[in-house]
């Protein structure tokens, strides 16, 4: 007598991990590192370490990552991460009579959400005390993701422009000044500990006033 019943085949066989369990993994070993890194400084944190407090094997890290310094780049280009001018600012909805204003103040905060956040700082002042015993970490980690930094505001503006919201300019130095002008100084007084908080609104309105100002000197010929 033959039976009827269905069995469902497993959805995961051999105990293979699912793309939703990888990428939870992922984003536990992440977590992890980031925090170990900034407890104990980029020499006193190692893989097997990092790998013993995630609760995976060791050559799980070797596998993702390669090395710890690229494990490390992983975690600063996570917190670099921009977003599209559409993920910034719903440019497309903006019409022609949009103040850039109102654009710009959602890109200064999404960029000092990531720039002055106290995990960023703390990732700075670790490489800063490290940065001896390891001379090369911050070129080889920080000129990636500031150059992914100003890409995306490159884009921006590009797509500003696109809407007539500012004029012909030269997209990529106008996104290295406005990154100068928001982060420079409020990134260096934190880092010191000179001030503990982001600039608040009025200031944050007076710098992108200044900005749109000097756009001329960044037309296009």
């Amino acid at each position: 007598m033959t039976s009827n019943v269905a069995f469902a085949r497993p959805a995961n066989r051999a105990g293979r991990p699912t793309k939703a369990d990888l990428e939870r993994r992922k984003a536990r070993i992440v977590e992890v590192a980031e925090a170990m890194f900034i407890e104990q400084g980029f020499a006193a944190t190692t893989l097997e370490g990092i790998a013993r407090e995630a609760g995976v094997a060791t050559r799980t890290l070797y596998h993702h990552y390669g090395d710890k310094a690229a494990l490390f780049r992983v975690i600063v280009q996570e917190r670099t991460r921009m977003g599209s001018p559409t993920e910034i600012y719903a440019l497309d909805a903006i019409g022609k009579r949009h103040d850039p204003r109102d654009v710009l103040r959602a890109a200064t905060r999404r960029l000092l959400s990531i720039c002055l956040s106290p995990e960023t700082i703390a990732i700075e002042q670790m490489m800063v005390a490290d940065m001896k015993r390891f001379p090369d970490l911050p070129q080889s980690v920080v000129a990636p993701n500031v150059a992914q930094l100003q890409d995306s505001l490159a884009d921006l503006l590009r797509s500003m422009e696109s809407h007539h919201l500012i004029g012909a300019i030269d997209h990529d130095a106008a996104a290295k000044y406005f990154i100068d002008l928001m982060v420079g100084m409020a990134s260096f007084h934190l880092l010191v500990g000179y001030a503990e908080g982001v600039p608040d609104d009025a200031e944050i309105d007076r710098k992108i006033d200044l900005f749109l100002a000097g756009l001329d000197a960044l037309k296009r010929a």
